[in-house]
């Protein structure tokens, strides 16, 4: 009997997030965003979005976001998508996911398919204050220049990460809790520390559907 009603709620749980998913999706859509089949959502995303310009929010099949403590209990905020200039592009390609991660966009940022983003990851593909010797450290206007951000697949970013505007990081990297990212990282590589420091994975974790990723020459 336990068992049978353990497994009800499960089923029922599973019934509520895919309703919520639908009815969020349908939400996000009315709001501008590009959104494909069969994303997860659990809780709210705060969007924020350049008024009056022109901005794009592409959320492709099967990517699932998560703002729900009860989902993944190392949340502490919910996930945040942020456009703050005209032209602005955020996409997350098929099956990516990411759990309480803030995106902050001036120009592109591209999160590769399957790639996932741990708890608390930060992308800024802009500088947020600049200093002056009159005033110190004060916000950085809103034309400041950016670079884009861009994460190939199968990457999987730990909790706490930071990547800074400009990087390219390739296919299939590990990136370790609390790391900071301020330079291109090459595939099959995995990066701890602040700075960061890249190192080779395993051949297992570089292969692929079309092989195994190769070590760039020394």
């Amino acid at each position: 009997m336990k068992s049978i009603l353990i497994t009800f709620l499960r089923e029922s749980k599973c019934t509520l997030i895919r309703w919520h998913s639908h009815i969020r999706a349908m939400v996000y859509r009315c709001r501008g965003m590009e959104v494909g089949r069969n994303c997860v959502f659990t809780g709210r995303i705060l969007i924020r979005r350049k008024r009056f310009c022109k901005t794009r929010i592409v959320l492709e099949d099967r990517v699932t976001i998560n703002s729900d403590a009860t989902v993944n209990r190392l949340m502490h905020w919910p996930s945040s998508l942020n456009c703050t200039q005209p032209n602005a592009e955020i996409i997350l390609r098929k099956g990516c996911g990411m759990s309480a991660a803030t995106l902050i966009c001036s120009t592109r940022i591209e999160v590769g398919e399957y790639t996932m983003l741990g708890a608390g990851c930060t992308l800024y593909d802009c500088k947020q204050h600049e200093y002056h010797q009159e005033d110190g450290w004060t916000r950085a206007p809103q034309t400041n220049e950016g670079a884009p951000i861009i994460i190939g697949k199968r990457c999987f970013l730990g909790m706490n990460c930071t990547v800074l505007k400009g990087v390219t990081i390739g296919d299939n990297c590990v990136v370790s809790a609390g790391t900071i990212i301020t330079r291109d990282m090459p595939a099959g590589h995995i990066a701890m520390g602040n700075p960061a420091v890249y190192y080779p994975l395993s051949e297992r974790l570089r292969t692929t559907p079309e092989g195994v990723i190769p070590l760039p020459e020394t």
